[in-house]
């Protein structure tokens, strides 16, 4: 038996399974990446898939600690997301991240920080947790959710001097990867939330296609214009839910612009459910992604038959009036639109005659100001003098 089995026979604890050899942890190691990648396929948050990362975890390598801590918003600290030992910390405490920590130095670091012996540790100043006082070897890694975003970290920990293997230490990278791929989907899942929360806000109908014209995006109000709910719609190529075209070479010529991002706009009939027809007015946006490259297109669908159709009642209202009535009605439109002119001009000249009181009303208050000041400059001053040189005489008229 090798020194590392020796060592692994050490640090286990009564009850748990030692490993007796290479051979055995490697397969202890498969096991549970196996295991783990099956619970990935169904976790629906990252917390769920931590949890049982964590139990696999110090099952396997046969250590005291281990934490998935996530990054908090502020990206100054990390809370805990799931801890073997869940009772060594307040629920929702923050950890600082301070700049010659464990925790900076793991998330600055693409490859797992191995720790061989923390009393010889030149790295960094301290253990990532409070409650690591004991402990002398450890693995941690920075678990990104994207290339330039970290999750947090996932640390493993042992109060017993390790020389952990490659394969152990790939074990830890693997798991972090495996927890930041879910974190990166639930990023993508409640973006996803969000957009279609928002779309349903909208009172217009909002479809967003692909390029193949498969419809990937179908809010609230489009399900209530054409009586479909989103779920029958998802999936399904746009013109055989919405017959915008009869003719073929013009929806391929539709196709073809959604795959140049061109941006435009059209009116079409569209026949509903009970028979009749809406006439609606589309607007087409290009969807496209980092690098400017089309990905379909998004359109809002606005139903104007009712506008439509009041113009066109207005219309042949006006044709079979009796041409004396016609000119009437003109005459009254024109005056209307004089009176509204004549109301606009006099709304301006009412606010340039306040403009004309504000700035006579400004000239006359510097005017007075002027005046003032001359007033004290010139007589007042001359009449100052003359009251002194008066005082002066008497004085002297009174000692002679």
């Amino acid at each position: 038996m090798d020194h590392h089995s020796q060592e692994q026979r050490q640090a286990s604890e009564p009850g748990q399974e030692l490993a007796h050899s290479d051979q055995a942890i490697d397969k202890a190691i498969y096991t549970a990446i196996t295991e783990l990648i099956q619970l990935a396929q169904s976790a629906t948050t990252p917390r769920q898939l931590a949890k049982s990362a964590v139990t696999w975890l110090v099952r396997t390598l046969l250590v005291d600690y281990c934490e998935v801590l996530q990054l908090a918003d502020d990206e100054g600290s990390l809370l805990p997301c799931a801890l073997s030992h869940p009772d060594a910390l307040e629920p929702g405490r923050r950890l600082s991240i301070e700049p010659k920590s464990q925790a900076a130095y793991t998330l600055h670091n693409t490859a797992p920080v191995v720790v061989a012996d923390f009393r010889s540790e030149a790295r960094f100043t301290a253990p990532l947790l409070p409650y690591h006082h004991n402990v002398i070897s450890s693995i941690s890694v920075a678990i990104q959710r994207q290339r330039d975003r970290a999750f947090g970290i996932l640390n493993v920990a042992s109060t017993r001097q390790r020389v952990f293997t490659q394969s152990e230490v790939d074990f830890v990278r693997t798991v972090a990867t495996l927890i930041g791929m879910i974190a990166a989907q639930w990023d993508a899942e409640q973006t996803v939330e969000l957009q279609s929360g928002l779309l349903d806000v909208i009172e217009e109908a909002v479809i967003a296609i692909d390029l193949e014209g498969r419809i990937i995006s179908w809010n609230q109000a489009a399900a209530a214009l054409y009586g479909l709910p989103a779920r029958e719609a998802l999936g399904r190529d746009m013109l055989n839910v919405i017959p915008l075209y009869e003719d073929k070479g013009a929806a391929r010529e539709w196709l073809a612009r959604v795959r140049r991002g061109q941006r435009w706009s059209a009116e079409y009939q569209v026949p509903r459910r009970g028979g009749s027809a809406h006439l609606l007015q589309v607007h087409w946006f290009p969807l496209r992604n980092a690098l400017g490259m089309p990905l379909g297109a998004v359109s809002i669908h606005c139903d104007v038959s009712k506008q439509r159709w009041a113009e066109q009642a207005r219309r042949q209202a006006e044709e079979g009036l009796d041409p004396e009535v016609a000119e009437r009605t003109q005459e009254l439109l024109r005056a209307n639109r004089r009176l509204q002119q004549e109301i606009a001009r006099r709304d301006r000249l009412a606010l340039e005659l306040s403009e004309v009181r504000r700035l006579l009303h400004q000239s006359q208050e510097a005017e007075r100001l002027r005046l003032a000041r001359e007033l004290h400059d010139g007589p007042l001053q001359d009449l100052t003098a003359l009251g002194l040189e008066l005082s002066l005489l008497a004085a002297t008229v009174s000692e002679e």
